[in-house]
C-alpha cells in the first residue's frame, strides 16, 4: 500500500480493476495505469495491456515539464504492449 495526497494506492485494487474490466463485454476505458506515478512506466503499460480486453483503450495522464520525451516514450510502450 501507499499513500499520496491522501489517497490510498493498494496491489489488490490494481488486480480487482483488471478483473472488472475483463468481465464486461463492452469496451472499457483503462485509466490512471500508471497511478500518478507509483508505477514504473514498463511494468504499468505491460500490466495493463496483458489485463484488459484488446478492444479496451488506455487513457495516460503526462507530466511533461519533467520529462519532456513521456509522450514518445508512453506511445512506444502502447505499441509494444497494445499491438
Amino acid at each position: 500500500m501507499s499513500s499520496r495526497g491522501g489517497e490510498i494506492y493498494e496491489e489488490e485494487d490494481r488486480e480487482a480493476m483488471a478483473r472488472t474490466i475483463r468481465a464486461i463485454r463492452k469496451p472499457c476505458i483503462a485509466f490512471k495505469i500508471m497511478a500518478a506515478g507509483r508505477n514504473e512506466p514498463v511494468s504499468a503499460f505491460r500490466f495493463a495491456f496483458e489485463n484488459i480486453k484488446p478492444s479496451d483503450p488506455v487513457c495516460v495522464g503526462i507530466y511533461t515539464e519533467d520529462q519532456p520525451h513521456q509522450v514518445a516514450e508512453n506511445v512506444a510502450l502502447t505499441i509494444r504492449f497494445g499491438s
